[in-house]
């Protein structure tokens, strides 16, 4: 059984699309993928998937941002695609605090 996704408005920024990430990750679940849906019920959102984390705990922080934007220092790349960002369709990359392993 795989965790509920999580549906985000299309409106949203960038740094509350990092925190509704987080915030699902809060729980134990691991950021899988993101795509872009519409449906009749939600209208055009991100359509948000999660794993469980192995151990129960949250993974490092993450930060999603614009793919022609530069790096968040001691971050590592862990996804690229397409998101709904304020709106529009933007290229959106998902970097993840790097542990030092």
């Amino acid at each position: 059984m795989k965790p509920k996704p999580l549906k985000i408005p299309k409106g949203l920024d960038f740094d509350r699309i990092s925190r509704a990430i987080m915030g699902k990750e809060a729980l134990g679940f691991v950021f899988e993928n993101s795509e872009r849906k519409e449906t009749v019920a939600d209208g055009k959102h991100n359509h948000v998937t999660f794993t469980f984390h192995p151990d129960g705990l949250a993974p490092p922080l993450c930060k999603v941002v614009a793919a022609s934007d530069p790096a968040p220092e001691g971050h590592v790349n862990e996804w690229e695609g397409s998101m709904l960002v304020q709106g529009g369709p933007r290229i959106a990359i998902l970097y993840r605090e790097s542990t030092g392993s």
